[in-house]
């Protein structure tokens, strides 16, 4: 298993030749599943981009750092999918509906000009950008335990196991994997994960090392490649 994070700006391959570079992956909170593949299929400050479905998806090349697709480029348009948002998307598109183009989230921090509720548009999706959610808060039955940095998936059929948890504030610093299955809610206006375990449980979770991007259950966390 290794982070989705570590995949971004991985060169996207069709069967003939290259079609751009990953950009971001929408993950399904229900299944725990990579449901779609986002492209940046243009220059870097074209904004053309394209969701492919992670049924076209081949298995990372970790050593290129190349993502092949089951498609040539010419039959992109045909295989990207339209009018998918995560939710992320979809309520700043709520956002710049109502109130216009004020609302300003950097990292953690962001201005709220008169937010709406964001239960009606969350339950409609249920799909999550990792670029997002990858920077969310982590809540416990009793508190804040740190701040989510990546997702794990398993490439064999794109599940995601586990989220990977940095207790940053909270002792004993480091990063932990924390299984999705304890996941209870997410909440995009106050950017966080809520959990069914306590803070202790966290602290005392798998341990995990960030700087190797991969894990295998029952063993330990591995470089992806030796050091020069």
């Amino acid at each position: 298993m290794q982070g989705l994070k570590h995949l971004f700006g991985y060169r996207v391959r069709a069967k003939d030749e290259d079609i751009g570079k990953v950009e971001d992956f929408f993950v399904d909170d229900r299944s725990w599943s990579v449901r779609y593949l986002l492209v940046r299929t243009g220059g870097y400050f074209s904004g053309a981009s394209a969701v492919v479905p992670v049924e076209c998806l081949g298995s990372p090349d970790t050593a290129g750092h190349v993502l092949p697709v089951r498609f040539g480029k010419d039959q992109l348009d045909a295989v990207a999918q339209r009018n998918i948002q995560p939710v992320a998307a979809e309520m700043k598109a709520l956002l710049n509906a109502l109130y216009g183009k004020s609302d300003d989230r950097r990292d953690r921090g962001f201005i709220r000009v008169g937010c709406p509720t964001a239960d009606g548009a969350e339950d409609a999706s249920s799909l999550r950008s990792v670029r997002e959610v990858a920077a969310y808060q982590l809540e416990t039955r009793d508190g804040a335990c740190g701040l989510c940095t990546d997702f794990l998936a398993d490439f064999d059929d794109w599940t995601v196991p586990y989220l990977v948890v940095n207790t940053k504030e909270w002792r004993p610093h480091g990063h932990v994997l924390v299984p999705t299955t304890w996941v209870t809610e997410i909440c995009w206006k106050d950017m966080e994960i809520e959990v069914s375990a306590s803070r202790d449980k966290i602290q005392h979770a798998q341990r995990f090392d960030p700087a190797s991007h991969e894990f295998r259950p029952g063993g330990s966390a591995r470089p992806l490649h030796k050091s020069a």
